[in-house]
């Protein structure tokens, strides 16, 4: 039988104690994942982080690419696409997250799921595509994987996302932004992107979709900086391009960030 990689405990890192998720059941086909909304979802400017349901689709869709491919090779992500249909619940309640196999060749695979409440009304949707690398196992670092925040703590402030001027948010190295590779999360990347979109956007809209590629890998050691464009902005539909870059000016993820009146 192939030699398989396990996904438990492997890429773990401080954004699954941020936003509250893990993994109940993985294979090769499909993954179940839990996740809560609560307070810390809560933002000033766009009043409920929907983005913050990304790491845990990124990661309920990205494992089953890793629990099928063989050891020495890792799937990263390529391009994630998320729909929201609604907010995330910020009472704390629990979300099931589903994942399932599309297609897979030598390169990667892409695969879909769904964020759904307790009474099976989906949330967000997502479609991750992934690429293979070569990875050394045993040469990955395995930091202990923090405590999160105080429930009151929202993710602004816990990733260390600070306004640099208009359209631009600068994210400090800190504990929870990063994966098990020592990157930065491509959901955390998700997260800063939306959150520099609406610093262009009025106040009380909802991001309704956000389509990010992830160019090359972001350390988690160094700031990393969203700066935000605004494409379009109407009545009833307003549109932003967000790329993230570190100190060296290199781009490492680009968004379209779609926003409409709540």
């Amino acid at each position: 039988m192939t030699d398989r990689i396990s996904v438990t405990g492997f890429a773990r890192g401080g954004t699954d104690a941020l936003f509250r998720f893990r993994g109940v059941h993985v294979n090769a086909q499909r993954s179940t994942f839990t996740c809560h909304g609560g307070p810390w979802l809560r933002d000033d400017a766009t009043e409920v982080v929907r983005a913050g349901l990304a790491p845990a689709l990124d990661e309920a869709t990205g494992s089953i690419v890793a629990a099928g491919t063989t050891v020495g090779r890792w799937p990263v992500s390529l391009s994630i696409r998320l729909d929201f249909l609604a907010d995330p619940p910020l009472a704390g309640t629990a979300l099931t997250v589903t994942g399932e196999l599309l297609a897979t060749d030598d390169q990667g695979a892409t695969t879909r799921g769904t964020a759904r409440t307790a009474d099976g009304a989906i949330v967000a949707l997502v479609t991750h595509r992934s690429h293979l690398v070569d990875v050394d196992r045993a040469a990955l670092p395995t930091p202990p994987a923090p405590q999160p925040p105080p429930d009151d703590v929202p993710v602004r402030t816990a990733l260390g996302l600070a306004d640099t001027g208009p359209g631009r948010l600068t994210m400090s190295p800190g504990p929870y932004a990063t994966n098990g590779m020592g990157n930065v999360h491509g959901g955390v990347l998700t997260v800063g992107s939306e959150l520099a979109a609406h610093s262009l956007f009025a106040p009380g809209w909802r991001t309704r979709s956000i389509d990010i590629s992830f160019v090359r890998p972001r350390p988690g050691a160094t700031p990393t900086d969203f700066t935000a464009e605004l494409v379009y902005l109407g009545r009833s539909l307003g549109v932003a391009h967000v790329a993230a870059r570190g100190p060296d000016g290199k781009v490492c993820s680009m968004a379209t960030v779609t926003a409409q009146p709540a």
